[in-house]
């Protein structure tokens, strides 16, 4: 197969951390499994032993597409296995034989097996289950109920006061929240804020004035603020009356929103201020003439919609924010009672659920240098895949075995464009971060997998749209197939609910289901 350079770059760079940006298509699963077996031929990259597959660690997102890269991987071995160099034959098949024990795996199993290796050192029943989600809910709400009755038995003052502010039922299910993503809470700093109401209340105070500030830059980034700006200013001139109201108004909107543009002032408060003197009743189609009226009309109304709803923030009340900082304090004092009345609960009956798998694998490598240097240097090579969908806990076990002394080296792919699991704790904010630090880090831009009609559509559409502005500058996708000379892209347009007089409302799913069908019937 021939590589482009960018491909023959990822294939074969050697460095501590190497980051590739691999596009939809680009053929990043072939890149994977060809750095594998290039490194297992290299035996430069092995100075001190025999090359091992053993020694090789990847992880994928899924079982399936674990499955998947170990089949191919076979493949790879075979086609390398020449009848014609015994000792090349022997030792790739010997690669292939070795394949299904390998370390291509998901980042749980990878956990999973950490924990088995050394869970006597750490006081871990060898013989620990997993608990299906189900099991896992059902020992959460017994281990709350118990706990938080006998809080409440022992007079404690925080649980009583959460229970009389919140009432007792939302109190259970914020705990509920807390345990289902309590690394959160494991993971935070050590000197926290939650400790201290005080600290609590400063720290919020800050982080809304920095909140304000970001949400104002990412509008000016997005475009949101000239859009309306622009649509105001073209309407200058058209008011034959400066003391029209429509006029006074369409000057305050304007004047408001360059402030915005050069980021001027105190914006937040003249944000609440133009919004509660805003009034468009009224009509002056004397100063304005019929159409232009219309248009500063719809023009106001766009751009008061657009700061009600991206751009006012909340005015602080201070007395409301102390009490809610002593209450979040209170919470968190119970909060890790249950939490560890919950790991007590599992330790008991030696089970762990899936967050458990990656949480106690964190904590190992963090709390026993010992067995941390020992799992590091059991892996020369450490690959993961769909980076983007990488949480902060399994960025840092796959840092803390990079970073020990003669841990592997870490690549790492991924396209921050194609993340979807920010609902599981995942940050693409990571991989970009990641990307910083690899001063040469590689971009796939080839897409083999699409004809160029969709490949031109696609890139016209996020150029235009600017939609993944927020995510990263879109880089267009480059073709690699042929045309095929006709079109490859169809809009399909749901039929409106009543086209018959049919009073019964249709699901949006129903719709374009109903629609696909028709198509492929025609």
């Amino acid at each position: 197969m021939q590589f482009t350079p960018q491909q023959t770059d990822a294939i074969n760079a050697m460095r501590p951390l190497v980051c590739v940006s691999a596009g939809a298509g680009s053929g990043k699963t072939t890149i994977l499994i060809e750095r594998i077996a290039r490194l297992l031929e290299n035996c430069e990259v092995w100075p001190d032993q025999q090359p091992r597959l053993d020694s090789i660690a990847a992880i994928t997102f899924t079982e399936a597409a674990a499955a998947e890269m170990k089949a191919r991987l076979r493949r790879k071995f075979r086609e390398y296995a020449s009848p014609e160099d015994r000792a090349a034959m022997s030792f790739w098949r010997d690669m292939e034989r070795q394949v299904e024990g390998t370390r291509i795996t998901t980042i749980h199993s990878f956990c999973a097996s950490l924990l088995r290796e050394h869970a006597l050192h750490i006081g871990m029943d060898p013989d620990w289950k997993v608990m299906s989600d189900a099991d896992a809910a059902q020992l959460m709400e017994k281990v709350i109920d118990e706990t938080l009755h006998g809080l409440l038995e022992a007079k404690d003052a925080d649980a009583e006061d959460i229970a009389v502010a919140v009432g007792v039922a939302s109190l259970k299910q914020a705990l509920t929240g807390v345990l289902k993503e309590r690394w959160k809470f494991q993971c935070s700093e050590k000197n926290s804020p939650y400790d201290d109401p005080e600290t609590l209340f400063q720290r919020w105070k800050t982080d809304g004035e920095a909140f304000c500030d970001n949400r104002l830059q990412q509008l000016r980034e997005a475009g949101g603020i000239r859009l309306h700006l622009d649509a105001l200013e073209s309407l200058a001139g058209c008011c034959s009356d400066p003391a029209d109201k429509k006029e006074i108004q369409r000057v305050m909107f304007v004047s408001l929103l360059r402030d915005m543009e050069d980021n001027v002032g105190d914006l937040p408060q003249k944000i609440r201020e133009i919004i509660a003197l805003s009034d468009f009743r009224g009509r002056s189609v004397k100063n304005w003439g019929e159409e232009n009226l219309k248009s500063v009309t719809d023009a106001l109304k766009a751009a008061k919609s657009f700061l009600k709803e991206q751009c006012i923030f909340p005015e602080i009340d201070e007395a409301f924010e102390r009490k809610a900082a002593m209450l979040t304090c209170k919470f968190n004092k119970v909060s890790a009672k249950v939490m560890d009345a919950y790991a007590q609960a599992r330790q008991n009956s030696a089970l762990v659920d899936f967050d458990d798998m990656i949480n106690e694998a964190l904590q190992l490598l963090r709390d026993h240098p010992p067995l941390r240097q020992r799992a590091a240097r059991d892996i020369s090579f450490l690959l993961i895949d769909e980076f983007q969908d990488t949480d902060r806990r399994q960025l840092a076990v796959a840092q803390l075995l990079q970073q020990e002394e003669g841990g592997p080296d870490l690549f790492i792919v991924g396209d921050a464009k194609q993340s979807i699991y920010l609902f599981r704790g995942a940050e693409v904010s990571l991989f970009k971060d990641e990307q910083k630090k690899d001063a040469s880090a590689i971009a796939l831009p080839d897409n083999y997998r699409s004809l160029p009609e969709v490949i031109q559509f696609i890139n016209n559409f996020f150029e235009q749209s600017d939609m993944l502005r927020a995510v990263e500058k879109y880089t267009p996708m480059r073709v690699s197939r042929k045309p095929m000379g006709s079109p490859r892209v169809e809009i399909f347009i749901p039929a409106a609910d009543d086209e018959e007089g049919n009073k019964k409302k249709t699901s949006v799913s129903e719709k374009n289901r109903n629609v696909l069908v028709n198509f492929l019937n025609e």
